[in-house]
């Protein structure tokens, strides 16, 4: 927020300059348009973070696995697969999508509310918290170290292969 102060401040010290020297009031307008225009984009940076890029979508059994890269970082997201919804949009590689994800211990405090989430089978034991966790129907999906995907995230952002917006 300081550096915000900071560009607000030097752009009023700029406007004041700028008024001094010229006399040209549409010139003026669209300067002040543009810096407001900067300023409101610089306010809005953060919702950038939440906003991620499919890079593959693999399946296994009843899950389908949704890798997407967000500031240089790859997440592994497990969706629950759903022929029956047709959305109207579909993720697609390449594409970015505002995603509300949670890590599968986030989201396992919370209480399953819709068919389409994925229910995770809670560890009995110390043997349950190894790399690889196991989800309704047998599917066991497994972290990739190697690849920089140390925890397994989930999301109620898309159902199927279609993305809902909230």
């Amino acid at each position: 927020m300081e550096h915000l102060q900071k560009i607000l401040e030097m752009f009023i010290g700029r406007l004041k300059t700028f008024r001094n020297h010229t006399k040209s009031k549409n010139l003026k307008i669209i300067i002040m348009i543009y810096f407001i225009w900067l300023f409101v984009n610089l306010c809005t940076l953060d919702s950038v973070k939440n906003v991620y890029t499919i890079e593959k979508i693999k399946s296994k059994k009843s899950f389908n696995i949704i890798y997407a890269s967000n500031n240089d970082n790859i997440y592994k997201i497990i969706v629950k697969k759903n022929k029956k919804y047709k959305g109207d949009i579909r993720i697609k590689v390449g594409r970015s999508y505002k995603l509300d994800i949670k890590t599968q211990r986030e989201s396992a405090e919370e209480k399953v509310s819709s068919p389409d989430q994925v229910k995770l089978l809670p560890p009995i034991n110390y043997l349950d918290l190894s790399p690889c966790r196991e989800y309704e129907g047998g599917s066991e999906i497994c972290i990739e170290p190697d690849k920089g995907i140390y925890t397994l995230y989930l999301t109620d952002d898309i159902i199927g292969l279609y993305y809902v917006p909230k």
